[in-house]
């Protein structure tokens, strides 16, 4: 696999090396949320620095459509992208508004944001609210 995962310090840890496609990136979403260590409302870092290309924005749909369809497990979350290219930022970019755009089909209770950075303790300290 592409993406490898771990919880750690309260908050979920994602990386992705070379390339992962949507199916992947969904059964990384899933494995996580059914993981006993998994709380709702628990922060994440995904960061795709290491990624040999950036998804197609229909990917980047795709997953966020399926994160909105987990909102009841997800919580009230933030959770970051960390990237490395202008390309990937615009993508994150988008994936954020994304988020922010279904938030009226999410669960009762629920609200994931997500935004884009380029350094991982930036990423970091706004997943653990301290903007």
């Amino acid at each position: 696999m592409a993406i490898s995962w771990e919880i750690k310090g309260g908050l979920v840890w994602v990386e992705s090396i070379g390339d992962s496609g949507v199916d992947e990136r969904i059964s990384t979403i899933d494995a996580i949320l059914e993981d006993p260590a998994y709380r709702s409302g628990m922060g994440l870092i995904y960061d795709v620095r290491r990624r040999t290309s950036v998804p197609e924005a229909v990917e980047v749909q795709q997953t966020v459509s399926y994160l909105a369809s987990r909102g009841k497990e997800i919580g009230r979350s933030r959770w970051a992208l960390v990237v490395n290219t202008e390309a990937g930022f615009g993508m994150g970019r988008m994936a954020g508004a994304l988020l922010e755009s279904t938030s009226a089909t999410r669960a009762p209770g629920s609200m994931l944001t997500g935004r884009v950075f380029r350094d991982l303790a930036d990423a970091e300290a706004w997943v653990r609210g301290s903007d």
